[in-house]
């Protein structure tokens, strides 16, 4: 019988110390044109450059505490999108080009090909502003519930 209660406690504690690690301590950070929760980093810089293939568009990399990456946002609105004023469907459109889309909780999602990085499309309410997210780290949803458009 005590065997069995040990084996129980140490499977207990396996649970709760992966759960521990797991979790994330997040930091609302302003990126001027909306705000979301990101990883509380050590030294609290965001790299931010303005880029793009097939568009211009502003792009963040969103480090964790440890110095690896949490995520990558590419951020757009209708002065990246020649004019376009749906940014949403134009942004979309770039994406299905090169991915099979989705919906999952109401937010378009993908895989980006020959990565486990996923993929997730963030609108604002008016489909001027776009924030596409992509990242492998298992807490990115609760990163992506906290966009705020200004």
């Amino acid at each position: 019988m005590n065997k069995k209660i040990f084996a129980f406690l140490i499977v207990l504690i396996a649970v709760f110390t992966v759960a521990g690690v797991s979790a994330q301590d997040f930091v609302s950070h302003d990126f001027g044109q909306f705000k979301m929760d990101v990883p509380d980093a050590q030294n609290g810089e965001i790299a931010e450059q303005q880029g793009g293939i097939s568009v211009n568009h502003t792009i963040y990399a969103i480090p964790n505490p440890d110095g690896s990456l949490f995520a990558y946002l590419d951020y757009l609105n209708t002065t990246h999108t020649n004019g376009n004023n749906n940014t949403t469907d134009f942004a979309l459109n770039l994406i299905k080009e090169n991915n099979t889309v989705s919906v999952e909780e109401g937010i378009p999602t993908w895989i980006y090909e020959g990565t486990t990085d996923h993929g997730y499309l963030v609108s604002s309410e008016d489909d001027t502003q776009v924030l596409i997210v992509q990242s492998s780290d298992v807490n990115i949803k609760e990163a992506i519930n906290s966009v705020e458009f200004k």
